[in-house]
């Protein structure tokens, strides 16, 4: 017996198409349009000189170290020899947005069974400010991130814990190598995810069946993911500016106002989620809501951030 009719942004063909469609912008620029990446492929030609042109080690010492932040360097090595430098970061670069967008339709499809229309809007993120601007390992972390997210949710539905650690402590460890930001997006999605899934799924409430089973539920679940990821990206673009020296206190303003009512907004949720459960001591939510109301007032209230975001777009202190 077949099932319903899929729709077209439903089908095999449509996800190919789309995920080829990503890569398309960037097949005719012979080096892509990334600003800081001219910067990176300098670091990867001393990478991959090996002592070939010793007058480039009067100026630069390159030497190997196992930190969160390689993955395009660790690519480049066998890729280089192959295409030559500018097209394996070519081909590397092409990848990112394929991946993203692969990531964000799989885990549509593993929460929502069919992926919804409403995850197209989701899309444009595949060339997001972090990508454009170049940040290639923690682009292609974050792409790798959604996908291995996505196979968490595929082989959750098997409820062998055994096989998904097997799986997934490597693949973790690989994501880290990558760069850092994405295996910490990856765990706190884990644990989010598991912690509430379990809950609604064994949770069951007037007629029987499980508080997962509603649609209002995973509406919740689905913006509470969106929120922490929005929060993370204005954090690190807060860090790139403290790096360049060009950040403004409205900067911090921002960052602070925003990333604290997101925190408390995702609290809630889950508060409102776990239902009576959500304010007993069993369960943490009420004590990350009682702090996070304390972190809401001190070192400036949301208000005093907002006339601070309001002078530096105004030009006006309306505090004085």
């Amino acid at each position: 017996m077949q099932g319903p009719r899929l729709h077209w942004w439903q089908t095999r063909t449509f996800v190919v198409a789309v995920v080829i469609a990503t890569m398309i912008p960037l097949v005719w620029p012979t080096i892509p349009p990334l600003v800081d990446l001219p910067g990176h492929m300098g670091r990867y030609r001393v990478q991959l000189d090996d002592g070939a042109h010793r007058w480039l080690y009067d100026w630069y010492n390159f030497q190997w170290s196992m930190i969160g932040n390689l993955g395009v360097d660790l690519l480049i090595e066998p890729l280089a020899p192959i295409f030559g430098l500018e097209l394996a970061v070519k081909l590397i670069v092409m990848a990112i947005p394929a991946l993203t967008v692969s990531g964000l339709l799989w885990i549509a499809r593993e929460v929502n069974g069919r992926i919804p229309a409403t995850a197209l809007f989701a899309l444009p993120l595949a060339y997001s400010y972090p990508f454009q601007f170049g940040f290639v390992n923690f682009a292609l972390s974050m792409g790798l991130a959604l996908c291995l997210f996505a196979l968490w949710l595929r082989m959750a539905k098997t409820g062998r814990l055994t096989l998904r650690a097997a799986v997934f402590v490597p693949l973790s460890c690989l994501l880290w190598v990558c760069h850092t930001f994405g295996w910490g997006v990856l765990g706190a999605a884990m644990d989010c995810f598991e912690t509430v899934r379990s809950y609604t799924v064994t949770r069951k409430q007037f007629d029987g069946r499980p508080i997962a089973s509603h649609q209002l539920v995973q509406e919740k679940l689905a913006n509470m993911i969106t929120e922490l990821s929005k929060g993370l990206l204005l954090a690190l673009h807060a860090a790139r500016l403290k790096d360049a020296g060009q950040l403004d206190p409205a900067h911090v303003s921002m960052l602070k106002r925003n990333n604290v009512a997101i925190a408390l907004d995702c609290a809630r949720t889950a508060r409102d989620l776990l239902g009576a459960n959500g304010i007993v001591d069993e369960y943490p939510l009420m004590r990350h809501l009682t702090n996070l109301e304390t972190v809401k007032t001190y070192e400036g209230t949301d208000h005093i951030h907002a006339l601070v975001i309001g002078e530096r777009v105004t030009g006006v202190a309306a505090y004085k």
